[in-house]
C-alpha cells in the first residue's frame, strides 16, 4: 500500500507570510470587483501577490532547517 508524503511543516513564520499574502490578494480582488475599470490591473496585482507570497514562504521554510 503506497504511503502519502508527510505534509509540509508550517511554522509560525510561514503561516504569517501566507496570511499577509492572502490579505493583499483579497484586498486587490475586492478593489477590482468594486471598480471594474481597474479590475485587470488589480487582479494581476492579487495574482502576483499570491505567487510572490508562495515563493517567499517556501524560501523561509527552507531557511529554517
Amino acid at each position: 500500500m503506497p504511503t502519502l508524503p508527510d505534509p509540509p511543516d508550517l511554522t509560525q513564520t510561514t503561516i504569517f507570510i501566507y496570511v499577509i499574502g492572502i490579505a493583499i490578494a483579497a484586498a486587490s480582488f475586492l478593489i477590482g470587483i468594486k471598480d471594474p475599470s481597474q479590475a485587470p490591473k488589480n487582479f494581476a496585482i492579487g495574482f502576483a501577490a499570491m505567487v510572490i507570497t508562495y515563493l517567499i514562504a517556501r524560501a523561509a521554510n527552507k531557511s529554517e532547517y
